[in-house]
């Protein structure tokens, strides 16, 4: 089979050659992927992203109140449907070379323009679903196990220590993260 040649692709589109390396490589940047994580540890930080923890915490009281004690049962196809979201989105994890996320899947499936709006999305939406999720654990999980009363007030100190500590976390290490995430 004889060889085609291809064109260089046009910097300005974001395609690069073949692996994407024309691009990143006009941005300054040498590519290079280093995987820390493992499989399971992939797993595990995309379950945990998908909180279905906190949904149910949040929904048990609802669905013992409406469905009575056969509505338990509903929580395992939920959690069935639930692993299996959290398998593709760690097989998409492990496929992208550069951060970006969203962005990224978005800017190669479609456009740039696209991706940067997928961009945004992702982060409005991060931005207000991590502390959802952290307040839901301070006020539906710790409180009542650590013998609080409610209070909305309390409520939100914890969640701001929460936020904090995540904060923390996010920065020291995505290795300490995935220990975390992984532990029994």
């Amino acid at each position: 089979m004889a060889d085609v040649a291809q064109a260089p692709a046009d910097p300005r589109s974001g395609e690069g050659g073949a692996d994407g390396s024309d691009s990143v490589e006009l941005g300054g940047y040498h590519q290079e992927l280093k995987r820390t994580l493992g499989s399971f540890q992939v797993f595990a930080i995309s379950f945990a992203f998908i909180s279905v923890a906190v949904g149910i915490f949040g929904t048990y009281d609802d669905v013992l109140r409406t469905a009575g004690p056969v509505g338990i049962w509903l929580w395992l196809v939920a959690g069935a449907g639930q692993i299996l979201v959290a398998l593709v989105v760690a097989q998409f994890a492990a496929r992208i070379p550069l951060s970006g996320s969203s962005y990224q899947w978005a800017s190669r499936l479609a456009t740039p323009k696209i991706g940067w709006g997928f961009g945004w999305l992702s982060f409005c939406f991060l931005a207000v679903a991590v502390v959802a999720v952290d307040n839901a654990l301070a006020s539906q999980a710790f409180m009542p196990l650590a013998g609080m009363e409610p209070d909305e007030d309390a409520a939100r100190v914890i969640t701001l220590v929460v936020l904090l500590v995540q904060t923390v976390l996010a920065i020291a290490s995505t290795r300490i993260v995935s220990v975390i995430n992984t532990a029994p």
